[in-house]
């Protein structure tokens, strides 16, 4: 594999890869990725150049967009200042652009191969990729300041910083010294402490109920996460019969066990169940998969305390 960027003196930086695979292998993507950053681009008008020299007027997408919203891009070209635009040309592969903000990454990403494509795909043994980039900078290239200054954050006395409340999560696999840990942690002062129920499970109320004692070791509440089935609404009857002291739950999370997304319906069903009988408690709902899959979907969180998604640094 041979990589090369060039700088030259009319604005242009120019890359390029080109490799050959030694071996035959599966892939999804291979080749380039380029960033486009929130707060540079959302919102500005841009044009995409299409394969077959075609054009299309768009905009980067200001909210955070459910599919992608470029396809088949040769090239994008948009005003980066008053006096400079950016013209950013692709070769080599099918290129198209996603929201990476579903993904909890702070930009856009034009990247290829596309996903409308089935993968993985076979690359085989022999086979050479041959990719190049190039942005050029039109009417002047940009001079940025350069910031030497360090960044402070100060308080007064009569200040607070807020902060969010941050919990540990119960392991799955615990040791020998498991009990002693917890109490080693206690001093960290952790808010909550979750746990995972999977109500189709024979053995979930033992998991509960020793979850409850550690809970009382850490002296941090439990946050339980419900994963329920197509029989939620039994299950859920049966979780809040569970409790004596409902206090010692701060919040209760509802995931469904066999979709990417819990459904109106069944949150309908359960809602009320968990409000009456867990007065204090923060009750919520979602995926336990990327914001993406929440985007993508139909919930009403309207008579929700939150919704919940994974994050992935």
């Amino acid at each position: 594999m041979n990589c090369t960027i060039e700088g030259k003196e009319n604005s242009l930086i120019h890359f390029e890869i080109k490799g050959k695979a030694v071996s035959t292998f599966q892939k999804n993507r291979v080749g380039f990725c380029v960033l486009h950053p929130i707060k540079e681009c959302a919102g500005k008008a841009v044009t995409i150049f299409h394969t077959y020299k075609t054009t299309e007027a768009a905009f980067f997408p200001e909210f955070i967009s459910l599919y992608q919203p470029f396809k088949d891009v040769k090239a994008m070209h948009w005003e980066l200042t008053t006096h400079c635009n950016v013209l950013l040309e692709f070769s080599g592969d099918i290129f198209e652009t996603e929201d990476h903000r579903n993904w909890t990454d702070n930009n856009l990403k034009t990247y290829c191969t596309p996903l409308s494509l089935p993968f993985p795909s076979i690359l085989n043994k022999g086979y050479e990729v041959n990719q190049t980039i190039q942005l050029s900078l039109e009417g002047g290239a940009t001079i940025l300041e350069k910031l030497n200054d360090k960044i402070r954050i100060t308080t007064s006395e009569n200040e607070r910083l807020r902060v969010p409340s941050i919990g540990v999560g119960r392991a799955f696999k615990r040791s020998e010294n498991y009990f002693e840990e917890l109490k080693v942690l206690s001093g960290v002062g952790f808010s909550h402490y979750r746990v995972d129920i999977k109500m189709n499970e024979a053995d979930w109320i033992s998991h509960l109920y020793e979850a409850i004692a550690e809970s009382k070791i850490l002296n941090a509440k439990l946050e339980i996460t419900l994963f329920a089935d197509e029989n939620a609404t039994a299950q859920v009857l049966l979780f809040a019969e569970a409790f004596s002291n409902e206090l010692s739950i701060k919040y209760i999370t509802v995931l469904p066990l066999h979709s990417k997304c819990i459904d109106n319906k069944t949150l309908k069903t359960i809602l009320p169940l968990l409000r009456n009988k867990f007065i204090h408690a923060g009750i919520g709902a979602g995926t336990d998969a990327y914001f993406t899959e929440l985007n993508r979907s139909e919930l009403d969180a309207r008579d929700l305390d939150y919704v919940s998604y994974s994050v992935n640094p």
